[in-house]
């Protein structure tokens, strides 16, 4: 007890509160009323005062500082160094730039499969929707076939045995869009599959001749066999759209392709006269130019160009 009470005087003598805690503890020992919690107040009085000392040391060290005199502890201190901070720092930044580009790159990917699986799913869907035209198409001309006559007895009378026949079912309507039709011929043409673009377009045509896109699918029907090199069939079916529909705005293009045909088939007095009609009706067209050129690279020797408008006699 004697030495805890030496110590707690040598730790109070540097404060100005250290003299009372000092004779509080001797008289309390003194007279043997000292209980554990006064032991214990008394220790964090000692606590709190030795706080202060180290404050004021703290603060002189600063004062001494800001008077030039060096520090110790400052000088072991290593400096910062910001340049190996900024390149640290930049580096970083390079490496998450290139982990968004990464990841904006796979987004993209994902992006453009989910879109080409789309596009299949549609086009899958819209050969679906005209094979079901064909089938019901196929069903309704089934339905609509009579069943042959029963047999009859020897006197012309109906045969007993046989049963009348029943009343034929009435023929089923095909409910599939003529569009869907259309589109599905369409994109075999896109697509370069020009033989089943082919029976596409004269389905569609033999099934929806009064069809808003009929005069569209007779000239995609030329344009297939002009790029099957097939020149005899695609003069047929683009003279067909100028005579079935003159006021179609494909009737310059049929003009200047059934011209190009007959181009390729050295049949030059005929494409020089369909070329010529070609200019003389639709003078400021691009396909009137088009023919323009091409007269102008027509073989010698072929004899003279006939007049615009003069036709094979």
């Amino acid at each position: 007890m004697a030495r805890m009470i030496r110590s707690v005087l040598v730790r109070s003598a540097a404060g100005k509160w250290g003299i009372g805690v000092c004779l509080g503890l001797l008289w309390a020992f003194t007279f043997g009323c000292a209980t554990t919690n006064d032991i214990r107040m008394v220790q964090d009085d000692l606590f709190r005062i030795e706080e202060k000392i180290n404050k004021m040391r703290k603060d002189m060290e600063r004062v001494e500082r800001g008077l030039g005199k060096p520090v110790k502890v400052l000088e072991e201190k290593p400096p910062f160094d910001f340049a190996k901070e900024f390149d640290l720092t930049k580096r970083n930044q390079a490496e998450i730039m290139v982990k968004i580009d990464e990841l904006r790159d796979s987004l993209q990917l994902a992006r453009g499969e989910v879109e080409r699986q789309q596009y299949r799913m549609s086009e899958l869907s819209q050969k679906l929707d005209a094979l079901g035209a064909r089938l019901v198409s196929f069903d309704a001309k089934l339905s609509a076939l009579k069943p042959p006559k029963p047999p009859e007895g020897e006197k012309g009378a109906p045969s007993p045995e046989a049963s009348p026949a029943p009343p034929p079912p009435p023929p089923i309507v095909a409910t599939i869009d003529p569009n869907k039709v259309y589109q599905v011929a369409y994109q075999d043409y896109q697509k370069g599959n020009y033989p089943l673009a082919i029976l596409g377009l004269k389905d569609f045509l033999g099934k929806y001749p009064q069809s808003a896109r009929a005069e569209d699918a007779q000239y995609l029907l030329g344009e297939c066999y002009y790029s099957m090199k097939e020149h005899e069939n695609a003069v047929t079916e683009l003279d067909k759209l100028i005579r079935l529909y003159p006021q179609s705005p494909f009737v310059p293009g049929a003009y200047l392709k059934s011209g190009y045909a007959l181009w390729e088939l050295n049949r030059m007095p005929e494409a020089t006269a369909r070329l010529n009609d070609l200019i003389k009706s639709y003078p400021d067209s691009e396909e009137a130019k088009q023919a323009r050129e091409r007269l102008k690279a027509r073989p010698k020797g072929k004899g003279p160009a006939p007049k615009p408008g003069m036709k094979k006699g």
